[in-house]
């Protein structure tokens, strides 16, 4: 019911929350080098996401053929200082293989 629904928003605080809109070049001053994101297609619609948030082309072929061609994808952001890496693993078997190529902050 609405009353419940507005129950938990007071308990919870959700309708007090109050969130700045999306700013790339905030997200570009916190000064990261690099981000790997390593996964499955969700992964990959997490990777997209940022990459077309940060006002960059995705290209949703690019996940096929980092399972095809057993590669990293990188997407460089924020003026080139931002190294963004997908590669897709499904059973996360290259996570390891990810870190110690391309040795992410994130």
């Amino acid at each position: 019911s609405s009353n419940h629904f507005g129950s938990l928003l007071n308990r919870f605080g959700f309708g007090r929350c109050i969130f700045d809109p999306w700013n790339p070049n905030d997200f570009c001053a916190l000064g990261w080098k690099s981000i790997a994101i390593v996964g499955d297609s969700l992964s990959w619609e997490h990777y997209s996401s940022l990459v077309m948030l940060l006002g960059l082309h995705s290209d949703p072929n690019d996940q096929f053929v980092s399972r095809r061609l057993k590669k990293n994808i990188i997407t460089m952001a924020c003026n080139n200082t931002l190294k963004l890496i997908y590669r897709r693993s499904d059973q996360l078997e290259y996570v390891p293989h990810v870190i110690r190529e391309e040795q992410p902050q994130m």
